[in-house]
């Protein structure tokens, strides 16, 4: 691949989306927004949508069928009674999950981990990158790009380009469910093309570290081609860059093709026999086989060899158990071990919790995990209440797990609800280990 700076004239920033495909994505339901009427979206791809083809059908719509949480406890009756209603209220409005789809988009232009279609002097920022959450979290976030003047563009040559990114790429629970799932679909999008590049907007050292080496294992080649990652503050120009639809809705829809699709990834690469393979791979690999095999070695007393989990939050995060040492106790006595998965490799976290029966933890990033888990697995989520969180139970649901949740008293400040550091109640915690375990000892 090559690439050159181009010094551009002033573009303009289109007021209106650009859908990849309004028909074909929307046309069965699954399309939840208010601000922009599905007939403008319509409009605007009859006098842009040549600029993109549908390569492929990845995956069909979803009916979503969500079970009511079997537990939910707090001190907040209130609190709980609004948080079964507000469930009752998704499963009625929010059921429709749009089909995916693998497109290709002629002069596709990166900045901001945002797509947009260069087209008649304009940038028309694709509509499915910036759906109705999406666009909030960018104005919260400064993300937005329309106000931005553009720099110079970076001008990529011909290859089979494949941009993998969300509004959640920088967050590993999003990118997990988000992105990495959806790197299943890696075969489709180069079969007749050759390998393809992957193309990301670059986060953090540690997520971007991650996001190699689940790019590693999705692959399944010797030696993967590296990943090219991109400077938000730079503009990138691919005279035709592949993309794969959203497989989730945030924060309420998930795809279960999808999930099951990213779990068959990791066992494949990771379990036992996946060494030999990775052992063959290019020298920066050896070090991540290396380390499943010193898994392998780890003494029985390691807490990530525990089925039953404590899932702790490290210091450095908000969103702390402020009780944590009062409670640490009362999980050991029934067998549960401490792990903090933001220190873990991939490889590392799907070792853990592909074995866990047992789950306790704070809601968070490395709670998305429990992707991983078998269909038995037992899982409590710790929260402070207020949080009005969808997420989790969508994901046990569409993984068919129960859903169980605990809720506890905030800490009382003016932060959002889901940030707050709280405690639970160690009598509530007690009362559900002893009727999901019986009696401690």
């Amino acid at each position: 691949m090559s690439s050159a700076a181009l010094a551009h004239p002033p573009l303009r920033h289109a007021e209106e989306f650009l859908s990849c495909a309004p028909d074909g994505l929307y046309e069965g339901g699954g399309y939840y927004d208010s601000e922009v009427p599905l007939a403008l979206l319509r409009a605007t791809h009859q006098r842009h949508g040549q600029s993109i083809r549908t390569i492929a059908r990845l995956a069909p719509a979803l009916q979503a069928e969500r079970p009511m949480p079997t537990f939910l406890g707090g001190p907040d009756a209130g609190f709980l009674d609004n948080l079964t209603a507000h469930y009752a209220d998704l499963n009625r409005s929010h059921r429709q999950l749009a089909p995916t789809l693998l497109v290709e988009i002629d002069n596709a232009v990166i900045f901001r981990n945002q797509i947009m279609a260069l087209r008649d002097g304009a940038l028309v920022p694709i509509y499915e990158i910036n759906r109705p959450n999406e666009r909030y979290y960018r104005t919260a976030d400064s993300q937005s790009v329309r106000d931005t003047a553009l720099p110079p563009m970076i001008v990529h040559g011909a290859g089979n380009h494949l941009f993998s990114g969300s509004i959640g790429s920088f967050n590993y629970g999003h990118w997990l469910i988000d992105d990495f799932c959806a790197l299943a679909a890696l075969q489709e999008v180069e079969r007749g093309e050759g390998p393809a590049r992957v193309v990301m907007t670059a986060t953090t050292p540690a997520i971007d570290t991650i996001r190699r080496e689940g790019l590693d294992a999705a692959s399944g080649r010797k030696a993967p081609l590296e990943p090219l990652f991109l400077h938000s503050g730079a503009a990138h120009l691919f005279p035709k860059l592949r993309y794969i639809t959203p497989i989730t809705y945030h924060p309420v829809l998930k795809h279960p093709d999808w999930l099951a699709a990213g779990v068959a990834l990791c066992r494949q690469a990771f379990d036992e026999g996946a060494i030999d393979r990775t052992l063959r791979r290019k020298l920066r690999q050896i070090a991540l086989a290396a380390h499943a095999l010193g898994y392998r070695l780890l003494e029985p007393d390691d807490p990530a060899r525990s089925p039953r989990l404590f899932v702790n939050r490290g210091a450095g995060y908000r969103r702390q158990l402020t009780n944590a040492d009062e409670i640490r106790p009362l999980l050991q006595a029934f067998g549960y071990r401490e792990v903090l998965p933001e220190t873990m490799t991939l490889r590392r976290q799907w070792a853990t919790f592909s074995r866990a029966t047992h789950v306790v933890g704070i809601m968070g990033a490395a709670m998305s995990n429990v992707l991983f888990a078998g269909p038995d697995v037992r899982v409590l989520h710790l929260a402070p209440g207020g949080w009005y969180e969808p997420f989790y139970w969508d994901l046990a649901s569409m993984r068919g797990l129960p859903y169980a949740a605990l809720y506890g008293t905030p800490e009382a400040d003016h932060g959002p609800d889901h940030l707050r550091s709280f405690a639970v109640d160690k009598a509530a915690l007690a009362g559900w280990l002893e009727a999901t375990h019986g009696r401690a000892g």
